[in-house]
């Protein structure tokens, strides 16, 4: 059987709008993919040593602007937004 899963840590500052967690998929025992994720504010950010020391982040300003550059739709399906990715 599949024995994946997602185990996360972290702390919420909701006086300050800060969100810090460590994310880990584990597809087994010995295969792991463990990265970060932090928001102040808007501000998104992911980060995996195994990938850049450096976080990948994102401020949540005219996203939908920024997912029509990029041929990602936008679907709302029971109150629930999901992005549809379009691989060109």
């Amino acid at each position: 059987g599949n024995n994946t899963n997602i185990t996360f840590t972290g702390k919420v500052d909701n006086a300050n709008n800060r969100i810090e967690q460590d994310i880990s998929v584990n597809y087994s025992d010995t295969v792991k993919l463990p990265f970060k994720f932090k928001r102040y504010g808007d501000i998104y950010g992911v980060q995996a040593d195994s990938i850049s020391e450096t976080y990948l982040a994102i401020e949540n300003n005219n996203l939908q602007e920024f997912v029509q550059k990029f041929g990602i739709e936008k679907h709302i399906s029971r109150q629930n937004i999901f992005y549809q990715y379009t691989i060109i």
